[in-house]
């Protein structure tokens, strides 16, 4: 199993480039996106920053490929899972079904008792909407509606309609997510 852990080695990598660049913008008054800053950071032998980031993000594209792998695996042993049950259950009627026939009433052996047992009767509704109201109840679920609220937050226009919808809902800042292109 693969145990590379970018993380650790990646902090530190980057710690050191930052702290690097500052000293050289702090040394050599440059700025941040000076192109003389940008050459010397990448010329340096020390500076495995951006190796170590391909080698992280294509670590993390191996993970991705087997986690979607292990949905085909999972599947497969799901399949077989209800292969077995759906064995389990033809044999027990083929058993049951035997002993009913039979008109045996019981068996007794080693490895276990078998005998025939009355299930109480169970309710069968063959058509829920036939079922008079009466007879029925009523479930309901509530469930925020993102998007309408979304709305209210950006169209509010008075502060009395921004602090209503603020009493229980709020915009997270963005976040930064990183992007990556494959040839």
């Amino acid at each position: 199993m693969n145990t590379y852990r970018p993380t650790e080695k990646l902090q530190q990598s980057t710690q050191n480039y930052v702290e690097l660049k500052r000293r050289l913008m702090d040394d050599f008054g440059l700025g941040a996106d000076d192109e003389v800053l940008a050459d010397t950071l990448e010329g340096l032998p020390e500076n495995d920053l951006e190796e170590l980031i391909v080698a992280g993000l294509l670590e993390a594209q191996c993970r991705k490929a087997m986690a979607e792998g292990l949905n085909v695996v999972i599947a497969a042993i799901k399949a077989r899972q209800k292969r077995y049950m759906d064995g389990h259950d033809a044999i027990r009627a083929s058993c049951q079904h035997a002993v009913m026939e039979s008109g045996l009433t019981g068996i007794k052996k080693p490895a276990m008792t078998v005998s025939l047992k009355k299930n109480p009767p169970k309710l069968v509704i063959p058509d829920n909407d036939a079922v008079p109201h009466e007879w029925c109840q009523q479930i309901i679920t509530w469930e925020p509606d993102k998007e309408k609220i979304q709305a209210g937050l950006e169209l509010a226009n008075t502060k009395e309609q921004k602090e209503r919808v603020a009493a229980f809902a709020h915009m997270s800042n963005g976040t930064t997510s990183i992007s990556v292109r494959t040839k």
